[in-house]
């Protein structure tokens, strides 16, 4: 058995929506006004960013006592 301790759903929800939310910022921030073909990227970084943010605090609620059930 192995010493690690397993982190919740929760956790990895906060983890994943951090990270997405990091990412569509740097989009938005650093690379605004490029144009991928399809899209801009300060659009697209906006995107991401609010999707980062939902999936962010979703994880903090299911990391409340009684905020989901596992």
């Amino acid at each position: 058995m192995s010493n690690v301790t397993k982190t919740g759903p929760a956790a990895g929800k906060i983890f994943a929506g951090a990270v997405v939310l990091a990412v569509g910022l740097v989009m938005w921030l650093v690379f605004g006004g490029h144009d991928l073909g399809i899209v801009e990227t300060t659009k697209a970084g906006i995107v991401i960013s609010c999707i980062g943010g939902a999936e962010l605090l979703y994880g903090v609620y299911r990391s409340l006592p009684g905020g989901g059930k596992d």
